[in-house]
């Protein structure tokens, strides 16, 4: 029997985009018990996201107290040998159920609808199966869910503990909001009735991701050249400029706007958690070729800020509109991603090592450990990068991006090219001051 459970608006916005974590190692038999964990994870309830039944139209959605019923439905990666073999095969694919969960050999897939959570629910979902917990039950989160719509409760909690730095980011960008609000709901109100047509040509194009490993300990490494040439940058700003700069050097054009995922959990009242999906979107200039100082300047300065909150209730807002004045012809149309606006590719990076969920996987060993994360890329002219450390010490990229937009050997190139000490030998030393 299914019950409605109210989930936020970021989740009905995030619906329908397939977030997808490969581990290895892993127990031999991790996807043969997925179906009675998954049914264990529903019983904890909607508030641990397992279970839920994502819609795109509605904040209401249906909960399922037996989900490990979905793994019928999980995609088949047998003959899949490698990383890249499996995000190949699995990349770009529709799901079929909002969890899938799948083994071949030492690999293990989960794939997960994004409205059902974050990369800290897919990877609660990976710790679950890696572990194999007893009977007895599951290790929870490490504080156990009490918000599911968190956003009007954070920005209440910004403005009472930070009430100037509150007004200053609002009145800084209440003009082009506005401005853009009542553009935008111009265009909706006015906007001939669409028939739902089945996609030509490049509308059925599927996006690719390639995946790159440093070798163990490239992390000390990093850390290393930090303290000894940067001491006050962070490492993961040395390591986005590593980034930037290996891909403009093997021919990709970036964009000057470089799109960074906040976490925005970091953001709740004091005793408050989430796992409905709360994150925003900051950007840094990256167009003036800035030094490893001042980019790690920036970064922070964003990061600090409360403009990606702002960015984020902007945005829902513009989506509780579009819901509002949607047509009947649009809901069940599938969206399609325009053609790309530009030869120059946005880069949006997102950095899982610090996330308390990841910390706490059970790795069989801590040897050759490979982790994929990888979501759609937000347009044809995006491409996104997913990073994270595990225990030994090596650091691994994600990308996912539109091979008609950017060549997928140049992207393999910056990335593995980024992964390597002369990309660290190569970053740009801080800018002098008359």
């Amino acid at each position: 029997m299914s019950r409605k459970h109210k989930v936020g608006l970021l989740d009905v916005a995030a619906t329908g985009s397939p977030a997808v974590v490969i581990v290895k190692p892993v127990r031999s038999d991790s996807a043969e018990d997925a179906p009675s964990i998954l049914n264990r994870m529903a019983a904890r309830g909607p508030r641990y996201r397992v279970g839920l039944v994502p819609s795109p139209t509605s904040r209401r959605w249906d909960f399922c107290h037996e989900p490990g019923s979905w793994c019928t439905e999980s995609f088949d990666i047998s003959g899949q040998h490698s990383m890249q073999e499996l995000l190949d095969h699995v990349v770009g694919q529709p799901l079929v159920e909002p969890i899938s969960v799948s083994q071949s050999g030492e690999y293990l897939c989960v794939a997960c609808d994004h409205g059902v959570g974050d990369a800290t629910v897919v990877t609660d979902v990976c710790g679950a199966l890696m572990g194999g917990f007893p009977e007895t039950g599951l290790a929870e989160p490490l504080t156990a869910p009490t918000m599911t719509n968190p956003l009007l409760a954070t920005l209440f909690g910004a403005a009472k503990a930070t009430p100037r730095l509150f007004v200053k980011d609002t009145i800084a960008l209440l003009k082009p909001a506005w401005s853009f609000f009542r553009s935008y709901v111009a265009t909706l109100i006015n906007r001939p009735p669409v028939v739902p047509s089945m996609p030509t040509g490049d509308d059925d194009e599927k996006y690719v991701a390639v995946w790159s490993k440093s070798d163990p300990k490239f992390i000390e490494a990093v850390r290393r050249y930090r303290d000894s040439e940067h001491p006050n940058a962070s490492v993961k700003a040395i390591l986005i400029m590593a980034i930037c700069r290996a891909l403009q050097d093997c021919g990709v054009l970036l964009n000057d706007e470089l799109e960074v995922v906040v976490d925005m959990r970091r953001f709740l009242p004091i005793g408050k958690s989430t796992l409905a999906n709360f994150f925003a979107i900051g950007r840094v200039n990256i167009g003036t070729q800035p030094s490893v100082d001042e980019f790690a300047a920036a970064l922070r300065l964003m990061v600090g800020s409360l403009n990606p909150l702002f960015r984020l209730a902007a945005y829902l807002t513009v989506t509780q509109v579009k819901m509002l004045f949607g047509r009947r012809t649009r809901k069940t149309e599938r969206p399609v991603r325009g053609p790309a606006k530009s030869d120059q590719s946005t880069l949006t990076i997102s950095d899982h090592s610090n996330s308390p969920s990841f910390a706490k996987l059970p790795w069989v060993c801590t040897d050759d450990i490979e982790v994929a994360s990888a979501v759609p890329p937000t347009g044809r002219s995006h491409i996104s990068i997913s990073m994270c450390t595990p225990p030994d010490g090596s650091v691994q990229l994600t990308a996912t991006f539109y091979a008609s937009h950017v060549d997928k050997l140049l992207v393999a190139q910056g990335l593995s090219r980024a992964l390597s000490s002369m990309a660290l030998n190569q970053q740009p030393e801080t800018t002098s001051r008359p």
